[in-house]
Formats: structure tokens, C-alpha cells, sequence
């Protein structure tokens, strides 16, 4: 038996090597320093799937953080971190308005 966990233990690290090579350069980490710059991000990250045409509404997509924290149960909504500041209101009105392109390659 402790063969066999050592052998999946290491196929499981060669797959998150091989993984982190693939995406090294396309993650990357940035300090947000004022609570615009957080919401101007936080709302790029929840419009992806209304970007991709996936759905009409942010809070419809069922993979996104803010359908998580307006409809998901217990588990989902561990998983996010408290927001540094209370969410704005009316925030859900404000994500879903167009965004700029000019905003969005800012972001990229």
C-alpha cells in the first residue's frame, strides 16, 4: 500500500509540474491598493461568462463567485474570501452595465 500512494503522489506532481509549466507567465499576482481598483477587477472576474456570451446576467453564471454568494449554499461560499470593503450598492446593476474595452485591456 505505501507503494502504491508513493507512485500516486509522484504522478500527482509530475501533472502539477507539468501543468505550472504550461501556465507559467499567465497567472500572475498584482497588490490592489484602493477599493476602485478591487471592484474594477472583481467585476472583470464575475463578467467573464456574460463577456463569453455564456449568459445575460453575471449572477446566472452557476461557476461564478457572485451566483455563489447570492445562491449558493454552505460550501460554495466558504471557498470565497471575505471582500476587503462592503459590496456596493447597486452592485448587480453596475456589473452587468457595459464595460468599456478600453477598461478591460487596462485590466489584461
Amino acid at each position: 500500500m505505501a507503494r502504491f500512494a508513493r507512485v500516486v503522489v509522484a504522478e500527482v506532481a509530475y501533472h502539477v509540474t507539468q501543468w505550472e509549466e504550461k501556465v507559467s507567465g499567465t497567472f500572475f499576482f498584482v497588490p490592489v491598493e484602493s477599493d476602485r481598483h478591487f471592484l474594477t477587477l472583481v467585476r472583470y472576474v464575475e463578467r467573464n461568462a456574460q463577456r463569453a456570451a455564456l449568459v445575460k446576467k453575471a449572477e446566472d453564471g452557476p461557476g461564478s463567485s457572485l451566483y455563489a454568494r447570492q445562491y449558493g449554499n454552505e460550501k460554495p461560499k466558504k471557498m470565497l474570501s471575505p471582500w476587503p470593503m462592503a459590496e456596493p450598492q447597486p452592485y448587480r446593476e453596475w456589473l452587468n452595465a457595459s464595460q468599456g474595452q478600453e477598461e478591460i485591456e487596462n485590466i489584461r
